[in-house]
């Protein structure tokens, strides 16, 4: 096996083809089917009827049930 493995531990393509085709698809098991939301879905009325606030950077891209940002005077831009 050593002797072996000294000849083919230096061929990329083989090691990607061992990889992709026995390694990973033993430990990194996919989903048939993968979740994904925006924050427009997340912070909307999907999950919840009642949200206490949004955090993030203001924008006007806040979810539609949220309402209109509104901006504190004066920490439009202003870094923390």
């Amino acid at each position: 096996f050593a002797g072996v493995f000294a000849l083919l531990r230096r061929l990329p393509q083989l090691i990607h083809a061992y990889l992709h085709t026995v390694i990973f698809p033993d430990v990194l098991k996919h989903q048939a089917v993968k979740l994904s939301a925006s924050g427009q879905e997340l912070g909307g009325d999907m999950l919840f009827k009642r949200r206490l606030g949004f955090s993030g950077t203001p924008s006007e891209l806040l979810p539609l049930e949220l309402g209109k940002c509104r901006y504190d005077r004066g920490t439009d831009g202003k870094l923390q």
